[in-house]
């Protein structure tokens, strides 16, 4: 799994508290593939799906778990 970060959208922030500083730096550091499964174990991804049909299924119930969240805000909205 190749995990693309944005730092100006708080990218690096989230994964260093959902990994921890160790974890989390070197992950973005070194750049390297992780398995879906010690994805999974950081913290990093919610759910593993066996394929691409059952992507869909999953991401409805992911969405559905959450409820409803306000959308985020920048700075200068009101």
């Amino acid at each position: 799994m190749k995990l693309g970060l944005f730092p100006g959208f708080n990218g690096t922030v989230r994964m260093i508290k959902l990994t921890g500083a160790v974890a989390g730096m070197e992950a973005m550091l070194t750049g390297r593939m992780l398995k879906p499964r010690r994805a999974r174990a950081m913290g990093l991804v919610d759910e593993l799906v066996p394929g691409v049909p059952e992507l869909r299924w999953a991401a409805r119930r992911a969405i559905i778990q959450s409820g409803r969240r306000s959308p985020c805000r920048g700075r200068n909205a009101s």
